[in-house]
């Protein structure tokens, strides 16, 4: 029941109306029994500005920010956690005492989703296709995790470097390499690897025959397979690691933990996960399966 005393909260983006955020949040607020509301907002990159002050006088709780304000956000707000400093992007603004802070739970959320396989992947090797911001986050959070070491496979070498130089500099972990864009360079490298993850939106609905490897790429058997995506649940590259014996997992898991956090962030409230994780994930294959929202 909303009334006068429910909390506002929301996330921003453009385009938005693909977001499972209203779904999933909702879905959380009502199992906790919590006064709060939570909407999808179309926000263009010209109008950030205005959109961040009228949710301050709105007296918003808190909003999250997606693609493509991750960044531009920053200079509109008071304060940043650490992490989100280091990655230069922020996906959760909290509104308080007249004042905005910026936070990043995706690192968080990634770690969290890995689950049983997160503590065998310390002191291993990663390796992370893609250079985007995803690539950051993904890159901070193996770091402060204990990855042994990270190779960036990114088909603009030049992109691919960037991120390398400028993560070394950010963390002072100098044990990341850029791989030369070419299918048989992934091969050679992917025999010592424990994790592969795809942080680019190659595969993504509409476009689910693609993938970011080519058919004849060979997956080692028992490898763990990551896909940040999750609409299609298994793309075409997770298909191809499953066949292979691989393990695999798609992104939801990610959405999932760095929505929980942020709910964390904007409630104080302490949130159990054991049974709530499964229920909601549970949901949310529904939402995607049955294509109510892309």
């Amino acid at each position: 029941m909303i009334n006068s005393s429910t909390q506002l909260l929301g996330v921003i983006g453009d385009p938005i109306s693909h977001s499972l955020s209203p779904e999933m949040q909702n879905f959380i607020i009502q199992k906790l029994g919590l006064n709060y509301c939570y909407n999808a907002f179309h926000v263009i990159p010209s109008d950030l500005e205005k959109a961040i002050e009228s949710f301050q006088a709105l007296n918003f709780k808190g909003i999250n920010v997606t693609l493509p304000h991750k960044q531009g956000v920053i200079q509109f707000l008071d304060e940043v956690s650490e992490e989100a400093r280091c990655l230069g992007a922020v996906n959760t603004i909290v509104f308080k005492n007249n004042r905005r802070f910026g936070f990043n739970t995706d690192v968080i959320g990634f770690l969290d989703s890995l689950g049983e396989f997160r503590h065998s992947l310390k002191t291993k090797t990663a390796i992370v296709i893609g250079a985007g911001g995803s690539a950051r986050a993904v890159i901070y959070a193996l770091i402060q995790d204990g990855i042994g070491e990270i190779k960036i496979f990114n088909r603009t070498t030049q992109k691919g470097e960037k991120l390398k130089s400028e993560m070394i500099s950010i963390t002072q972990f100098d044990k990341i390499y850029s791989i030369p864009p070419t299918m048989n360079d992934l091969t050679n490298e992917i025999q010592n690897a424990s994790i592969l993850i795809n942080t680019t939106p190659i595969g993504m609905h509409p476009e689910v025959h693609a993938s970011p490897v080519d058919d004849e790429f060979l997956f080692p058997k028992d490898i763990l397979v990551y896909n940040l995506i999750y609409n299609p649940l298994e793309t075409k590259f997770l298909q191809k690691a499953r066949s292979a014996g691989a393990h695999i997992m798609n992104g939801l898991d990610m959405l999932i933990y760095q929505g929980i956090e942020s709910l964390k962030i904007w409630t104080g409230v302490e949130i159990e996960t054991e049974y709530l994780v499964p229920e909601l994930r549970e949901y949310l294959i529904k939402k995607i399966s049955g294509q109510t929202r892309y």
